[in-house]
């Protein structure tokens, strides 16, 4: 079952940032005396994204109400956010007072913009910069040439001296046209570079360095090669391989830039436009501009397509505006007149529109015309010009939807008395006959969510059932339906009873019945608390998830009856009457035993030891907790400064997490536990004196303690708690452990394993830095990891490359045997070791210890492999062999006294080859 949250549907889908602190703001601005004696206070209700810009509202001279709106990092956000609430208010209240737009510098992006704002405005708009709150003084920044955003490619190829390179550079362009024919994409050149664009982004790049063609690339890893004869071939073939990956991935296919690729041709053909040209514009990743073309009448225009129109996408078109105002000279050279070369009208297509980009359109001063898309699953996808009124309204009506409860939707009032009826009983107006309170309004209101649970409406007779007296009067053989008799009501109906609704469980499937009352109970309970426990939980790592563990059935079968209440000591203690004597022979039966309320969740804090292995952990452990504070790194030698300087800021009764450190300096980490004995939960491996081991267990108690003393790492501690298992995270535990598949390992593996151990360098809040881990998305990681340099090669790779292990052959499979020097990682050399000798297993260790770790590749085998049954064979067939945590599918055990006996190693590999049974079980 996925988990989806509020968070996914309706937060901030346009960005990351966090929220800006108005209150901080505005004092910052007092401070530098940049609002004069004008007193502003923070505007709640904007519709402007709380990290674009801050909103406030303050009363000038004589009683002139002023606005100001201020961005601390670009000045272009704060006009746009301008725009949008300065024409809402002056729709609203008719405001015509002054808007203060200000910005520590105002960049030439933004008064680019502002040059595109319509003069005759109903407010005055005063722009300000506030040099005072820069962080940090700057240099004077050279402005980038004004070069045009594209140019023919026969003027590229005309620049280059040798025949025998143009020839090859001109081969070179007409394979990436094919391919941009082949797959629906397009080429376009700017400056030096030929680029190639699919599903309106940018996936390789053609470049002349000096007189070479050089190709880089965007797919699972960015790479660059130079282009001679010998390899254009293959490079082409390799650069088709990542596009018909790019075109497969599902994400892209049904996302935003799938929408995008298959609404450009409709666009086209819906403004009538000729000479198009898709993804004009070069230089960037992400295109802003999905389509330039002209009319009839030779006039230019832009079109974007996007799923949301958002104030923030809306800035984007204009930087895009600018852009094809040099680049028209060459996108419109060989069109047939008429051709005015002027600045294009703006077409903006979408399949939903913010109502605050829609109030800042009326401030431009170009022509913007809007288009609904609209996907039907006969029709396919169209495309239907609308008015910013009607695209207004469509918002209002979209939000008065999903904010109405199923419970008032299904008994909301008719029109007029014509209609409806008074109920004598309840005082509610009821439906007249012949009108169902079921029919396409009340199905309308039900809202999205409950029909797609259900996969059907609800009719007009289940509507009835739920509101027995305003339903007709059945005949004598009319027959109740199914949904309309309670199983807990089949001894005792009453026709003049309501029926009861059934109790839900709360979690769907729970109850058995996914279309029956109780679900929908269940759902009209949880819309009407809107409790603050369920915002709490909307948090980021709730976003990545992809299944959440079924309930036991001992809880899905167990006793459905109501809630016994709690109740004081003194009551519980008396027994409770029943309302029939038992029968002879047959004992009273005792009340069901009274349970505490569990307690309310809180958000966690995680503090890590700065390694590669206790970071991972933590972020294991993350991802089961959910409802995270934030994620700390610290060297052994700092943890005192975690509890003198993070836990004094903490709010009361914060879950902490410590992972990977020993308790050292004993005392004092001792003395500051116990001040949150009831709070802290501790996870490690390491060797610690047993006196520690029982101070710490006495002082945080011994569920707290999660201590595998000898395991080599913290994960298998971790994973022993973890009550929530996903797909994911399994990929993070074969990641940290070795057993990656290659397709992870070269999508995003490679990168996040470098990164882990460039984060563990660090100290301090890291969960910014690893959040993509924390969501959770491979696709989202992969993409990523496509945009950046590949990282260094690992150390492991030269490591094992220049040494020969031992092999061990048995009963089909092959054994590496490997022996780790200090600094190198023993699961990532046993992987390495396994693929350089095709071997199934690796048994690996490091120098001078005596701690073993067996594990191997068998994700492609039909045969799973037990490894933690194969160390428990050891442990019991040999006595000097103890196991060790392995949760994490590794096999782990300690050969006793091995440098005494060197011999014990080949006892335990002749024991593992021949228990390949016990392997195999």
């Amino acid at each position: 079952m996925r988990r989806f949250s509020r968070k996914r549907r309706g937060g901030n889908r346009e960005s990351g940032d966090r929220p800006l602190d108005g209150a901080h703001w505005l004092g910052r601005l007092q401070e530098a005396q940049a609002l004069g004696e004008v007193e502003f206070e923070v505007m709640a209700e904007t519709d402007v994204p709380a990290h674009l810009a801050v909103v406030a509202r303050g009363t000038g001279e004589e009683g002139s109400s002023k606005l100001l709106c201020f961005s601390p990092v670009e000045a272009a956000d704060a006009l746009m956010a301008a725009l949008a609430v300065g024409v809402k208010l002056a729709e609203e209240e008719s405001f015509s007072g002054e808007i203060l737009v200000m910005a520590p510098k105002w960049s030439i992006r933004a008064r680019r913009r502002l040059g595109l704002v319509r003069a005759e405005l109903p407010f005055s708009l005063t722009t300000r910069s506030v040099p005072a709150l820069k962080e940090s003084e700057e240099g004077v920044e050279s402005e980038a040439e004004l070069e045009p955003a594209a140019l023919p490619v026969s003027t590229l190829s005309a620049s280059l001296v040798n025949p025998a390179q143009r020839a090859l550079f001109n081969r070179t362009v007409d394979g990436l046209q094919g391919l941009a024919a082949k797959h629906g994409g397009a080429i376009r050149c700017f400056q030096r570079q030929v680029e190639l664009i699919v599903a309106a982004r940018r996936v390789a790049e053609l470049r002349l360095d000096d007189e070479d063609p050089v190709m880089t690339t965007w797919g699972q890893q960015k790479s660059t090669t130079r282009i001679d004869r010998q390899n254009v071939a293959g490079t082409l073939d390799d650069l088709e391989g990542q596009v018909r990956r790019r075109l497969n991935d599902r994400k892209v296919r049904e996302g935003e830039e799938g929408l995008r690729t298959r609404a450009v041709p409709l666009l086209v053909e819906t403004a009538s436009l000729r000479d198009p040209i898709a993804w004009p514009l070069g230089g960037s990743d992400e295109e802003t501009v999905d389509l330039v073309g002209l009319r009839q009448d030779g006039t230019p225009v832009a079109g974007a397509i996007r799923q949301e129109v958002t104030l923030s996408s809306l800035g984007g078109f204009l930087d895009g505006l600018q852009g094809l105002r040099l680049a028209q000279n060459s996108l419109f050279a060989g069109s047939d007149a008429p051709v005015r070369l002027k600045r294009p009208d703006l077409l903006i297509a979408g399949t939903e529109f913010a109502p605050a980009a829609l109030k800042a359109m009326s401030g431009f001063a170009f022509g913007c015309e809007l288009l609904r898309v609209a996907e039907d699953r006969d029709t396919g996808l169209n495309l239907s010009q609308i008015s910013v009124e009607e695209a207004a309204r469509s918002v209002q009506e979209t939000r008065e939807g999903r904010g109405r409860s199923p419970r008032r939707s299904r008994r909301r009032p008719a029109a007029s008395n014509e209609t409806a009826e008074p109920n004598a009983e309840e005082g509610e107006l009821a439906p007249a006959a012949g009108q169902e309170e079921g029919g396409q309004d009340g199905e309308r209101n039900r809202g999205r969510r409950r029909s797609r649970r259900r996969g059907r409406g609800k009719s007009a007779e289940g509507s009835r059932a739920d509101n027995p007296e305003s339903a007709p009067e059945a005949g004598p053989e009319a027959k109740p339906s199914f949904d309309e008799i309670s199983l807990f009501e089949l001894g005792e109906l009453d026709e003049t009873a309501e029926p009861r609704r059934k109790r839900s469980r709360g979690r769907r499937g729970g109850s058995g019945q996914r279309g029956g009352k109780a679900e929908e109970a269940a759902e009209d309970s949880a819309a009407e608390k809107g409790s603050a426990a369920e915002d709490e939980g909307h948090d980021l790592m709730s976003e990545g998830f992809d299944e959440l563990a079924d309930l036991p059935a001992s809880l899905e079968d167990g006793d459905r009856s109501a809630a016994v209440p709690y109740e004081d000591d003194e009551e519980s203690e008396t027994p409770q009457s029943s309302e029939s004597d038992p029968g002879p022979g047959l004992a009273a039966q005792a009340p069901a035993p009274v349970e505490e309320p569990p307690k309310p969740r809180r958000r966690a804090v995680i503090v890590a030891a700065a390694d590669r292995d206790s970071i991972s952990a933590a972020i294991l452990l993350a991802r089961d907790v959910r409802l995270l504070e934030g994620i700390w790194i610290y060297p052994q030698s700092d943890l005192m400064h975690f509890f003198r300087e993070v836990t004094t800021d903490l709010k009361e009764d914060v879950p902490i997490h410590i992972v990977g450190f020993t308790p050292s300096p004993a005392g004092e980490v001792l003395q500051a536990v116990s001040l949150y004995s009831g709070q802290i939960s501790w996870y490690d491996h390491h060797g610690w004196p047993p006196e520690d081991v029982f101070a710490l267990e006495s002082t945080i108690g011994e569920e707290a303690m999660h201590y595998t003393r000898g395991a080599g790492s913290s994960v298998p501690a971790v994973l022993a708690t973890s009550t929530r298992r996903s797909r994911f995270s399994d990929k993070l535990v074969d990641l940290i452990s070795g057993r990656f598949t290659q397709h992870d390992y070269e999508r995003w593996g490679r990168l996040w394993w470098w990164r882990l151990g460039q984060i563990a360098t660090q100290s301090g809040d890291v969960r910014r830095d690893i959040e993509g881990l924390l969501a959770g998305r491979p696709s989202d990681l992969a993409r990523e990891a496509g945009r950046v340099d590949a990282p260094p090669i690992p150390e492991e790779v030269e490591w094992v490359s220049r040494r020969d292990f031992r092999l061990v052959h048995f009963a089909g499979y092959v054994m590496v045997v490997v022996v780790v020097d200090e600094g190198i990682d023993p699961h990532l050399a046993g992987r390495i070791a396994r693929e350089r000798y095709g071997a199934q297993l690796s048994m690996t260790s490091r120098q001078g210890e005596s701690l073993y770790l067996v594990t191997g590749d068998d994700h492609s085998s039909k045969k799973t492999l037990d490894y933690a049954g194969l160390a428990q064979h050891l442990a019991e067939k040999l006595a000097w062999v103890s196991t060790r945590e392995s949760d994490d599918r590794v096999a782990r055990f300690v050969i006793d006294e091995l440098e005494e006996n060197p011999h014990r190693l080949e006892e335990v590999v002749s024991e593992i080859a021949m228990g390949r049974s016990t392997l195999e079980r």
